[in-house]
């Protein structure tokens, strides 16, 4: 991948101007140094560990036009486009109609903040249960959950034994909550 390993690289001027529509799999992975990055609007696709192990990252904004993100097939935890981005603090997604599970885990050890805007419709069948947001409890971080109007559908077990979730913002949008969506968020 073109800037794979890059791990002194830490700034990507211009990166938000470029008329691409696909970051593929493997990207910009392992490039540590890089501490933020926007991706341009024109982005469809993001393949599976793009920003794998970039662990100088602090916020990861998703633009709308982002309408596809790709995990291995069985869905890997650790081929998610941003698994082992371990200082993310912030999440803001959009664009993909349907999350599913691992597509939006880091591992972050210091996450304070998920926003789900209101272009995605359904927040799939087992999306965070089991990552990154059950294994914050145990460092005593709290995380705030912010899903915006016109997300419709909350998955079963969708949040399951997400113990770190303090507080959870949710739209009159949402018609259909899966059973034990919340379980064991305490």
């Amino acid at each position: 991948a073109a800037f794979s390993g890059c791990s002194q690289l830490v700034s990507l001027t211009g990166f938000d101007s470029c008329r691409i529509s696909t970051i593929n799999s493997g990207l910009f992975y392992g490039c540590s140094g890089l501490d933020e990055i926007t991706i341009p609007q024109t982005v469809t696709f993001i393949g599976k560990n793009a920003f794998g192990n970039c662990t100088g990252l602090t916020e990861l904004y998703i633009p709308d036009s982002v309408t596809s993100i790709e995990l291995a097939p069985g869905g890997s935890i650790a081929t998610g486009p941003f698994y082992g981005c371990t200082n993310i603090q912030k999440i803001n997604v959009g664009g993909v109609s349907e999350l599913s599970q691992c597509m939006l885990e880091t591992k972050s050890t210091v996450l304070q903040e998920i926003t789900i805007r209101g272009s995605v419709k359904t927040i799939g069948k087992n999306c965070f249960y089991s990552t990154y947001l059950k294994d914050l409890s145990t460092s005593g971080r709290s995380v705030r959950v912010v899903i915006e109007p016109g997300v419709e559908t909350i998955g079963e077990n969708a949040f399951r034994g997400c113990v770190s979730l303090t507080e959870l913002v949710l739209p009159g949008t949402v018609t259909s909550i899966g059973a034990s969506a919340f379980n064991g968020c305490t």
